[in-house]
C-alpha cells in the first residue's frame, strides 16, 4: 500500500475529521486522498 495513503488510513481509522496542526504535516496529495476515503 502506498505509504501516504498508508499514513491516512491510519488517521482515519482514529478520527473521521481531518486534523492538522504543527505535528500533523499532510501534503496537498495526501489531504485529496484522505478526503476520497472518506467519501
Amino acid at each position: 500500500m502506498d505509504l501516504a495513503v498508508n499514513k491516512l488510513v491510519n488517521v482515519s481509522n482514529q478520527s473521521k475529521t481531518i486534523i492538522l496542526n504543527k505535528n500533523v504535516s499532510l501534503t496537498q496529495r495526501e489531504i485529496e486522498i484522505y478526503q476520497a476515503i472518506l467519501k
